[in-house]
């Protein structure tokens, strides 16, 4: 996942350089384009590669989010099947609530550590 990540960041920075890019050279050259009238097309080429950088930062927004999701979803399936396992066992008299809840709690820290 970590590679989809590396690669969004990569493409989102290179229209980010491109943009700059674009400016500077707009810049350094801000008679010739004035001189000319071509402002709007400057602008326009400016902002069509921070568009770019845009659609690259979503997609890396939304591929993130999903992963977020996808591992908080783990975990509170992994608590609620901890939980039902356990009032399993306290319902067939194997377990205390004291027991389930001590290995439950042995267990987090566990992971946590």
């Amino acid at each position: 996942f970590s590679k989809v990540l590396a690669s969004f960041t990569t493409k989102e920075q290179s229209a980010y350089a491109k943009a700059g890019a674009v400016a500077e050279e707009v810049l350094s050259a801000i008679r010739t384009v004035y001189a000319f009238s071509g402002q709007n097309k400057e602008i326009d080429r400016y902002h069509k590669n921070l568009e770019d950088a845009k659609r690259m930062g979503i997609k890396k927004a939304i591929s993130a989010n999903i992963a977020m999701g996808f591992t908080f979803l783990m975990i509170y399936l992994s608590y609620a099947l901890a939980f039902w396992y356990g009032s399993t066992l306290i319902l067939g008299g194997e377990y205390t609530i004291g027991k389930v809840l001590t290995v439950f709690f042995v267990v987090i820290i566990g992971v946590f550590a």
